[in-house]
């Protein structure tokens, strides 16, 4: 007998193995495919591929050599509340984003009956490659991985495919491969695909095909360097008087989190809403996840502001956004934000989804708890928990 999805976690995340990809691409990939080392001190190193190039789009020939990162503080769950250390290594962290028994052990203490599987290093790799075909046996590999990984628990674990974004036929391929798959929905991340919004008419097709297949689709992002106003944050201010020195970078960990994913999840908002693609799209599905939700009921109203100014409205579309947002879009929030009963009425509690973003380090630990604890009518927390999240996936 199915269980009873009470509670939902709408951002968890895999952290694949170091081989995953050695052991699921195709083999034409095998030797440049991307790979996590380890070095002595235990620090992970992710590298994505030997043949990539600059982010930016004015030097899309450039190669410039392979792409790393640190990966460490992914499996570091509980860190955000200062239990755990941000540098234990990769491989000591949480179990639960490496094996699926793991992590129905991790769901039964939390309280959560299901959750959706996003990636880790792989939102990483996606973004970091620039040959299409290349990307797309990634983004394959990495679903067949993720399939495998919820297979023994098919009415709690729900995993998302990857779409490979720099191929319109790649990720057509992808969406209708998630369907075989059973991955009832895909992933994108906000940013630009080789200059492209997610708005731009060279994407129509994948979400027309989305919208045929039922397959709901999630913007999540991932801190970088490539992300909207890093360049306003990562760049030092310089005084031009001889006896002031350079004042130093104004960035942290915290700039960034805080900044980036909710900057880049407005700009996704803009396209999927005031940019038309729902418009265009009325039966897609879109959730806007790993940025909180506190924001979000301004942006819509600053939206409707544009699209009820008579004199000036030039967005094209055929309702106001926020009836839009409501009719298609969902967004996750975390169980901290403290305007979470302003959100269920100003959205209906349906539209949101609650968030935990374990294993990683500024994940939530307690989250069904700590919106329980918020005292609210049964039938919103009923609906916070888990309505928005069935909802969005196309579980009801």
């Amino acid at each position: 007998m199915a269980i009873a999805l009470r509670a939902i976690d709408s951002d968890g995340h895999l952290t694949e193995p170091g081989d995953l990809w050695e052991n699921y691409i195709d083999a034409k990939y095998r030797d440049t495919c991307p790979r996590l080392t380890t070095l002595p001190d235990g620090t992970a190193i992710f590298r994505i591929d030997d043949r990539i190039t600059s982010r930016d789009p004015d030097r899309i020939s450039r190669q410039v050599g392979p792409l790393k990162f640190g990966i460490n503080n992914s499996t570091t769950f509980g860190a955000r509340n200062g239990n755990v250390p941000m540098d234990q290594p990769y491989y000591e962290g949480e179990r639960g984003g490496f094996d699926p028994h793991e992590r129905i052990k991790w769901m039964d203490r939390e309280g959560f009956d299901g959750t959706v599987l996003f990636p880790t290093m792989a939102l990483g790799a996606i973004h970091g490659i620039i040959d299409p075909d290349r990307q797309e046996a990634v983004a394959n590999a990495y679903n067949r991985y993720v399939a495998d990984f919820c297979k023994p628990y098919p009415d709690r674990l729900f995993g998302a495919a990857l779409l490979p974004t720099l191929s319109i036929e790649g990720s057509l391929r992808e969406v209708a491969n998630a369907k075989k798959l059973g991955l009832n929905a895909g992933v994108v991340r906000p940013n630009p695909v080789a200059g492209r919004g997610l708005h731009d008419p060279h994407f129509y097709p994948v979400w027309e095909l989305c919208q045929e297949l039922d397959l709901p689709i999630a913007v999540h992002g991932l801190t970088g360097a490539d992300n909207l106003g890093m360049d306003r944050f990562d760049t030092q201010s310089v005084n031009f008087t001889d006896s002031a020195p350079i004042k130093p970078k104004c960035h942290s960990f915290s700039v960034e989190h805080c900044f980036v994913h909710a900057a880049e999840m407005m700009a996704a908002a803009t396209s999927f809403v005031l940019g038309g693609i729902c418009d265009k799209f009325p039966r897609l599905r879109v959730a806007f996840v790993e940025s909180g939700g506190a924001w979000m009921p301004g942006y819509v109203d600053r939206m409707d502001r544009h699209f009820d100014d008579l004199g000036s409205n030039d967005t094209g579309l055929s309702m106001r956004p926020s009836e839009i947002f409501k009719r298609q879009c969902f967004v996750s929030f975390e169980p901290v934000e403290r305007s979470i009963a302003v959100l269920a009425e100003y959205f209906g509690p349906n539209k949101l989804m609650v968030a935990s973003d374990y294993p990683h380090s500024d994940g939530f630990p307690n989250a069904v708890q700590t919106v329980r604890n918020l005292k609210l009518k049964p039938e919103v927390e009923a609906a916070l928990l888990s309505a928005g999240f069935r909802q969005w996936y196309g579980l009801n």
